[in-house]
C-alpha cells in the first residue's frame, strides 16, 4: 500500500458515517437532561430499529446486542478474518461474542474493559480478547479503532501451524481453544510502529475487497501481525494477573501434542514431561474437559480438512500423514465425523485451482 493510499483510508475512516453522527448528536444530547428529552421525542422508534441503533434510554435496542460468528460473517461465509471500524460515540454497553477479537488503535486512544478490569488504550496498543468474554469499548472523540474479528470454529484449522509453536499468543489461542479455563486478554503496546499500521490498513483493505485470493491472503496476513507484534513487543505486553495461571506445562503439553499429533502416544507425553500415563490422562482432561483420544482426534481431523482443502494430496498419502496407516479406517472415521467422505467433503470445500484431483 502506497503513503497516498494510506492517507485516503485514514482520511476515509475518519470520516462519520450516519450511524456515528446520529450516536454523536445522541451523546451530546446526554449532556442535558431537558435537551435529552426532547431528542427522544422526535427521534423515530422505527428509524432505530430499522438501523438497529442502541439508545441506552430505550432498553429494547440493547436486546440480543451480542453478536456472534453467523451475524458477522453472514455476508461472505467462507471468510475468517474481517475487519471494521469501531463506531465512534457508539454507547457503551457490556457484550460478548464466540469469536476472537483483535481490536487495534490506530489513532487516538479509547477505553477497554473487561470483566473487572478497566484500562486506557493509546495508539497502537493491541487487545486480544478471548471468546465469550464480557467487555465494553469507549470511544468517545474521532479516534480510529480497528476491529480484527477472527473465527474461533476454524482457528485451530486456518492456523494449525501457527499453534504448534511456543509462544505467548499461540498458548492464548491454545487455551480458547482446548482449556476450560482461559486468559481473558492480552495488551501489547506497539507505540508509533508505522509497519504494522501499514499492515493493518492493509488488512483493511484486503477485507473490503472481493477479489480473487483475498481470503486466504487476510488469514495469512493474521499471522504475519501476530508474528510481527511478537516478535518486537512479546516482552511489552499487559496480562491480567487474576487470569493468567503461569501454567507453562499445559501449554506446552498442547503444543507438543499439536506438534506430534501424527504419531503421537499418551505414553510418549507421559515420558516427554516425565508423568505417569495415569496422571497425564487426567491432567489433559482437565485442561481441556475432554481425553487426550477426542483431542487428538479432533486436531486429526482438522488437519485433513486442511490438506482436503489446500492440497491436491491422494486420500491414502493424507490418512498416514495424519496418523492412519489403514485409508479405509480414516475413511470411516471421517465420514462418521463429517457425514461426508472425504472425496466429498474434497469436491465441496477445495480452495485449490485444480479439478484434477487424486482421490
Amino acid at each position: 500500500m502506497t503513503a497516498l493510499t494510506a492517507d485516503t483510508l485514514v482520511a476515509k475512516l475518519h470520516t462519520f458515517t450516519s450511524e456515528e453522527l446520529f450516536y454523536k448528536k445522541l451523546s451530546e444530547a446526554e449532556q442535558k437532561p431537558t435537551v435529552l428529552h426532547n431528542f427522544l421525542l422526535e427521534l423515530s422508534p422505527e428509524k432505530v430499529r430499522r438501523e438497529n441503533w442502541i439508545v441506552p434510554e430505550w432498553a429494547w435496542t440493547l436486546k440480543n446486542r451480542d453478536m456472534d460468528e453467523p451475524f458477522i460473517f453472514k455476508q461472505d461465509s467462507s471468510r475468517n478474518v474481517y475487519l471494521r471500524k469501531h463506531p465512534c460515540y457508539t454507547p457503551v454497553f457490556t457484550h460478548h461474542h464466540d469469536f476472537f477479537e483483535f481490536v487495534y488503535v490506530l489513532e487516538g486512544f479509547c477505553v477497554q474493559s473487561i470483566k473487572n478490569n478497566e484500562f486506557h488504550m493509546e495508539q497502537g496498543d493491541f487487545c486480544l480478547i478471548s471468546p465469550n468474554v464480557n467487555h465494553t469499548i469507549k470511544v468517545f472523540d474521532q479516534s480510529i479503532i480497528i476491529n480484527i474479528i477472527i473465527r474461533k470454529s476454524n482457528f485451530d484449522d486456518i492456523f494449525f501451524n501457527f499453534l504448534r509453536r511456543k509462544n505467548l499468543i499461540s498458548a492464548f489461542c491454545n487455551e480458547n481453544l482446548f482449556k476450560r479455563y482461559i486468559t481473558d486478554y492480552l495488551l501489547f503496546h506497539t507505540g508509533f510502529d508505522d509497519e504494522l499500521k501499514m499492515l493493518v490498513l492493509e488488512m483493511f483493505t484486503e477485507s473490503e475487497n472481493e477479489e480473487k485470493y483475498d481470503i486466504e491472503l487476510l488469514d495469512y496476513q493474521v499471522v504475519i501481525l501476530f508474528m510481527k507484534i511478537l516478535k518486537k513487543y512479546g516482552d511489552n505486553c499487559t496480562i491480567p494477573s487474576e487470569c493468567w495461571k503461569n501454567d507453562t506445562v499445559a501449554s506446552d503439553i498442547l503444543a507438543y501434542i499439536q506438534t506430534n499429533f501424527s504419531n503421537i502416544t499418551l505414553s510418549q507425553i507421559a515420558g516427554q514431561f516425565h508423568y505417569s500415563e495415569e496422571y497425564t490422562s487426567r491432567l489433559i482432561k482437565k485442561i481441556t474437559g475432554i481425553t487426550f483420544q477426542k483431542m487428538l482426534l479432533k486436531i486429526r481431523m482438522n488437519k485433513a480438512k486442511d490438506f482436503l482443502t489446500d492440497t491436491n494430496a491422494a486420500i491414502e498419502n493424507i490418512s498416514h500423514q495424519i496418523g492412519y496407516i489403514n485409508p479405509e479406517h480414516f475413511i470411516r472415521i471421517f465420514k462418521k465425523q463429517f457425514n461426508m467422505t472425504p472425496g466429498e467433503y474434497r469436491k465441496r470445500f477445495s480452495r485449490t485451482c485444480s479439478d484434477n484431483f487424486i482421490v
